[in-house]
């Protein structure tokens, strides 16, 4: 009983999610402070404010799926070879939830 009850302490010690400008640092470290903004308000555009957002979007509509929305949103595409980088990045990433057993 004692191990049921430290296991989730262990997952709420680590953190929720990692913040969009730090997933998006992770996979394209040649960006620039200003790279990382200018893609960052661009997501904004098509309200992803945060890397579950971003993975979540990613998983539900695909690449082509977010890149048709960006465009409809008056923005460049991503590259695809960015997007899919994301994509298994927040796949590798994903976290079991404090709540869920």
């Amino acid at each position: 009983q004692q191990q049921q009850l430290q296991q989730p302490q262990r997952w709420q010690n680590q953190p929720k999610a990692e913040t969009l400008a730090s997933v998006l640092q992770a996979v394209r470290p040649d960006w620039t402070g200003k790279d990382l903004l200018a893609v960052q308000d661009k997501l904004l555009k098509v309200s992803i404010r945060s890397s579950d957002e971003l993975f979540r979007q990613l998983q539900a509509e695909g690449v082509s799926g977010l890149n048709s929305r960006l465009k409809a949103a008056g923005q460049k595409c991503l590259k695809v070879e960015t997007l899919e980088a994301l994509r298994a990045y927040g796949s590798r990433t994903a976290t079991v939830p404090v709540d869920g057993a």
